[in-house]
């Protein structure tokens, strides 16, 4: 899986390079973000039938972490003058153990009371997205306004571990998002900025990943900015149950090139 990713973004950077020499204008912006993280619930169970039991992965892990994003975007101009394409990785992991205090029946395996269990829960996504400004006859000087989509690649695992006990629950796969971003500048160097990826599944499930900050150029290459995010997410069929929520504050720094 490792490799593959690496190999997605070398044949993404090499497009982006060869559309970059071909148009003196564009521009590369990286963003390094910083997320310090409450995960209020991560309830898991599987299958999602009388077979399999219902847990909170915090009561093993905790509910606080510290997470970080990275991304690379790229002015592009593709179908529409301004248009960008992005690459976000966004990992999320929470790991700990704890005395189970009882009985709790995953995929298959049964974890007995009053031992050690080691809870592992990994839901990595690897997000592209293409995105156009729209509504450009808005005050052009202060608001822009931006939709899109997102192709998101989701690696996720969930493991338990007890003496004598194992399971491990691996999960791959697409999930596709719809894209928004709105700024507002402000004067002075200072913007605001709230931006989301979406997509609603059945059963209440799906994901909602929303942001907004506010941004601070020290300099027109470079910029600082803080804020808040939350993120709700999960799926529900006969095989399994899953349904996380987050909330975090943010801080990071932009470079554009």
């Amino acid at each position: 899986m490792s490799r593959l990713i690496r190999a997605a973004v070398i044949v993404l950077c090499l497009a982006l390079q060869a559309r970059a020499d071909a148009t003196a204008v564009d521009h590369w912006i990286v963003q390094l973000e910083v997320n310090p993280t409450q995960t209020t619930s991560n309830t898991l169970q599987k299958p999602n039938n009388s077979t399999g039991t219902r847990f909170d992965v915090g009561d093993y892990a905790g509910e606080n972490s510290t997470l970080g994003r990275f991304s690379l975007a790229r002015t592009v101009n593709w179908g529409r003058e301004g248009s960008e394409l992005r690459f976000n990785v966004v990992p999320f992991q929470q790991s700990g153990t704890q005395i189970a205090t009882s009985t709790i029946r995953y995929d298959g395996v049964t974890f007995q009371p009053g031992l050690p269990l080691t809870v592992l829960y990994q839901f990595n996504t690897y997000r592209l997205t293409y995105d156009l400004p729209v509504w450009r006859d808005v005050k052009p000087a202060v608001w822009e306004f931006r939709v899109g989509g997102t192709l998101a690649l989701r690696d996720a695992q969930t493991r338990l571990t007890q003496p004598g006990a194992r399971a491990n629950y691996i999960n791959y796969g697409p999930v596709p998002l719809f894209y928004a971003f709105a700024a507002r500048r402000l004067g002075h160097g200072w913007q605001l900025e709230a931006d989301v990826d979406a997509f609603p599944a059945p059963g209440g499930g799906g994901l909602l990943d929303t942001s907004a900050r506010a941004v601070w150029s020290l300099t027109p290459r470079s910029a600082l900015f803080i804020g808040v995010r939350y993120e709700v997410g999960g799926a529900e069929d006969d095989s399994i149950y899953t349904f996380l929520h987050q909330r975090s504050a943010l801080a990071g720094v932009r470079f554009t090139f």
